[in-house]
């Protein structure tokens, strides 16, 4: 059994009763305009074409500015005639387009709801059942009297059956009918035969069977190492909306198995013992029906493996596996190859406003970051290759004037690209500028870079600027009642000064040994161009110890009219002494060590010492000497001060 229509949304409420005319019923002498005055229609979408496997809908009504007495029940009829195909034709005439209405596939259809006929394929003769309201044409063909509802509105369904031919449903040869709606009236009396003078329309309904349904599919090519596998068909050709069922993809692996990629569609399900296969049902009324597939496994696409897609209808729209749907047209098969693309990347332009960390970016919050996108093949980037860019987002209630961005200095826009086509230049990369407006610092977005099969994607973590305070030195060495000059730093996350416009300034406590006593403890410091110096004054000037500066970060918040902490603070150990500067070990007069021109050949020779005063600045000088210190970091410059 096979449900006509039982598609949500598609009610026929809104064909309505048509306003009458001045139109009555033509005189018995005059011809009829073919298709003038009455409308034959499929129930939903606009094309007479179904399959074999399906009932086909179809409804009446008189065109607007049409109106006659005789559109009525017993006046009105269908005459269905048979073109070609191998089959038998089952043949429902009802009022209602109820979803309950079943025409079942084989040649009895006893039990439909509403009256029927069965067209018989008896070397082209075709027969009337025995039921209600049908009959057999003077030429060719069964006629049904139509019942009308409330809006003057007739239904018809159509369905191929297999009852008395040979022929199974899924052949490669199509069902073609003729469908006549006319007002049999003339003469006086119904006689089943479409007078010339009689209100008409024919349309042409063509049923065809999957095998012979041209599906465009296509299949990407697979290849070795790839984890995403693209398969679409485009069977616009049928009506698919008038038809009740599902239209899905699968793909199929000699070995290994596949899923559908985001977990939409059906589940996984096992075809064979190695063979297994996943689904995805067609969202759009215009037939094109696509699906990616992921291969389950860190391998990925592998050597020697063959795959195998189709496009399929399920009639009940329960299909579990590939095989539980009837499959259109034919499969395409692709054996896997060599990839020409090892990688696709995603980098940053430049680290003033964006900077990379663990596979996501940190993008400065409404400021344009540009990105670089290239093919990688043997670690390097491939000239002019093509690549398709998708950005998706997190972004909330984008609109223009509110939230929106641009992509590459282009107009503003509040719709990501899902499909953007790319060329990466001369030197093997495309530069993507993102400039987003008015978002916050939750906004993130994502973006893919595909090339082939192979893809990247990258967060965007949007992120307003987070200022870090740093000092070069976290302790001094003065002499009692002698100011130090204590320095910080500030930069934010992406290593950048303050911006002008935001407000920074420091926070001193001054602290330290009991003796230490300060006429004012607290002090603020301006940050200018993210640098701060401090005078530390120890007192009283005659006092010496361990004295100390806590420091915090704070910025002005407008809203609050007041200075707030930001959370970062460090601690600065000032030794306040007594003593001269000198070396507790002394520093040999000289050191031997040889020379050459290679880098990676020079020799070191290690210089130590230590000095009386912890905090003391030392200078090391060497004319045309590197240095470099006990964590490697070389220098050289003639001289290189330190604590």
């Amino acid at each position: 059994m096979q449900k006509v229509h039982n598609r949500k949304g598609y009610a026929l409420g809104a064909i309505v009763a048509l306003l009458a005319s001045l139109f009555g019923a033509l005189p018995a002498s005059a011809a009829a305009t073919e298709g003038a005055n009455i409308a034959l229609r499929p129930q939903v979408g606009t094309t007479y074409t179904g399959l074999t496997t399906e009932d086909f809908a179809l409804y009446a009504q008189l065109l607007e500015g049409s109106s006659s007495n005789n559109f009525a029940e017993s006046k009105v009829a269908f005459k269905v005639t048979k073109v070609s195909g191998p089959w038998d034709v089952v043949v429902v005439s009802s009022e209602t387009s109820s979803s309950t209405i079943d025409i079942p596939s084989s040649s009895d259809p006893a039990g439909v709801e509403g009256t029927a006929a069965w067209i018989a394929n008896t070397s082209a003769s075709l027969l009337a059942g025995s039921f209600k309201s049908f009959s057999v044409s003077s030429t060719t063909g069964v006629v049904a009297t139509a019942d009308l509802n409330g809006s003057g509105v007739s239904y018809l369904y159509l369905r191929a059956s297999t009852g008395s031919a040979t022929a199974d449903v899924t052949q490669s040869a199509d069902l073609v009918l003729t469908v006549t709606v006319f007002i049999d009236n003339q003469g006086g009396s119904a006689n089943g035969i479409v007078d010339a003078d009689e209100w008409h329309t024919t349309k042409t309904v063509t049923l065809k069977a999957p095998g012979n349904v041209t599906n465009n599919l296509a299949l990407t090519t697979p290849v070795i190492g790839d984890t995403l596998v693209t398969v679409s068909s485009n069977v616009s050709q049928l009506n698919t909306a008038n038809l009740n069922g599902t239209f899905y993809v699968g793909v199929e692996a000699s070995s290994g198995a596949f899923g559908v990629s985001g977990g939409d569609g059906y589940s996984t399900t096992t075809i064979s013992s190695e063979v297994t296969g996943a689904h995805l049902a067609l969202t759009t009324v215009s037939g094109v029906v696509s699906s990616s597939f992921v291969p389950y496994g860190a391998a990925g696409i592998t050597a020697s493996m063959t795959l195998s897609a189709g496009v399929y209808f399920d009639s009940n729209g329960s299909a579990a596996t590939i095989s539980d749907g009837v499959l259109l047209g034919s499969r395409v098969t692709k054996s896997s190859g060599v990839p020409t693309v090892a990688s696709v990347d995603v980098s940053a332009s430049t680290t003033v406003d964006l900077s990379e960390s663990a596979g996501v970016f940190m993008a400065r919050i409404n400021k344009p970051v540009t990105f670089k996108l290239a093919a990688i093949t043997a670690s390097a980037p491939i000239a002019a290759q093509a690549m398709t860019v998708t950005i998706t987002s997190s972004a909330n209630a984008l609109a223009l004037g509110s939230k929106y961005f641009t992509i590459n200095g282009g107009a503003a826009t509040t719709s990501w690209p899902t499909a953007l086509a790319v060329t990466a230049g001369s030197d093997g990369y495309y530069n993507l500028t993102v400039a987003t407006v008015n978002f916050d610092a939750d906004d993130d977005y994502y973006i893919t870079a595909r090339v082939g099969n192979t893809s990247n994607t990258m967060m965007v973590d949007v992120q307003a600027a987070d200022y870090a305070l740093t000092q070069p030195f976290s302790r001094y060495k003065t002499a009692a009642g002698t100011a130090a000059a204590l320095m910080y730093e500030v930069k934010d996350q992406w290593d950048q000064v303050p911006a002008t416009a935001d407000s920074l300034r420091l926070h001193v406590t001054k602290a330290g040994d009991a003796s230490f006593s300060y006429t004012a403890t607290i002090s603020t410091v301006a940050v200018t161009n993210g640098a701060a110096e401090f005078s530390f004054l120890p007192e009283p000037a005659t006092v010496t110890g361990s004295a100390t500066a806590t420091v915090k970060l704070q910025k002005y918040d407008s809203s609050l009219a007041a200075w707030t902490d930001t959370g970062d603070s460090v601690t600065t150990n000032i030794n306040v002494s007594g003593l001269a500067d000198a070396f507790d070990s002394a520093v040999a007069s000289s050191y031997s060590v040889s020379i050459s021109y290679w880098p990676s050949t020079t020799a070191w020779v290690v210089v130590s010492g230590t000095v009386d005063n912890t905090g003391s600045a030392i200078v090391v000088t060497g004319a045309g000497l590197h240095f470099s210190n006990s964590a490697g970091a070389t220098y050289s410059w003639n001289h290189r001060a330190c604590r």
